[in-house]
């Protein structure tokens, strides 16, 4: 079955003046078009389903439609633009929502009129395997408008960066943010730069602690079944037969592998 990653929907804004990387997944060996302002490119996907197609550098523009087609099924994405695009990664205070704001009233009587050259998109907090499932997350995981109505879901920060930066450029703007509260700056950022900034240190201990955990498939999978701490150090132990590994500090190496994996890969 055709299907984007998460990230690629309507109302979505894409980067200007960069190649855009566009994936998804599909049956096996399908050949999948992605077709964007006139331009078509063409992948294949591969023997687990997934594929990935770049579309040349765009110049700034609204109102685009996305199309994707394989032999049997088509996906448009529409009201889509380019411009500039940011992450807003991190933790609680990354997150805190426009509506706790002790602006956020003034904002909102500011914004009589939706101003569609800038939006965000919430990423969905998921932290195990069918979570998805258990809980309601349809107010998340989609592109919004800055407008009275979304801004509630906007976090304050992303908010008054955008609000600043849009004054200057007047162009289609966007973030995107991903938080998770309590989570350690470290597994935002790539190695590299983990060690450009001095917290190689950091990073060894990381590789250390993963090292030490007999068989980090069976913690993983204790861990996504139940990422709470008393129902997973229970599992931990359970899995290893010894109380060092089911210690807090091997749980945080296996919640940073995760967070790791699922930052990096869970949209192709």
């Amino acid at each position: 079955m055709l299907k984007l990653a998460d990230i690629f929907g309507s109302h979505m804004v894409l980067q200007r003046d960069k190649k855009i990387a566009v994936f998804g997944s599909a049956a096996p060996e399908t050949n999948v078009y992605v077709t964007f302002r006139n331009i078509t490119e063409h992948s294949c996907s591969d023997r687990d389903g997934k594929w990935i197609c770049y579309l040349p550098p765009q110049p700034v523009s609204t109102g685009c439609d996305l199309i994707v087609t394989d032999t049997d099924q088509a996906i448009r994405c529409e009201d889509v633009a380019v411009g500039d695009v940011f992450f807003a990664g991190g933790q609680s205070n990354m997150e805190y929502y426009m509506k706790f704001d002790a602006e956020y009233l003034q904002e909102k009587a500011q914004l009589d009129t939706p101003n569609p050259d800038v939006r965000f998109y919430d990423v969905p907090k998921v932290s195990w395997d069918g979570e998805l499932n258990d809980f309601d997350y349809s107010a998340y995981g989609k592109w919004r408008i800055l407008s009275r109505e979304n801004l509630p879901f906007c976090s304050a920060v992303a908010y008054y960066f955008l609000k600043q930066l849009y004054a200057e450029l007047k162009i289609p703007l966007a973030v995107v943010c991903c938080t998770f509260g309590g989570s350690n700056s470290s597994a935002w950022l790539p190695k590299e730069d983990i060690y450009e900034a001095g917290g190689g240190i950091w990073w060894e201990c990381y590789e250390e602690g993963l090292k030490n955990i007999p068989d980090l498939d069976s913690a993983v999978a204790a861990f996504k079944k139940h990422p709470r701490s008393n129902p997973a150090r229970k599992l931990l132990k359970e899995c290893f037969g010894r109380t060092s590994c089911a210690s807090g500090a091997t749980l945080e190496v296996v919640f940073r592998y995760c967070l790791f994996k699922s930052l990096r890969l869970n949209n192709g």
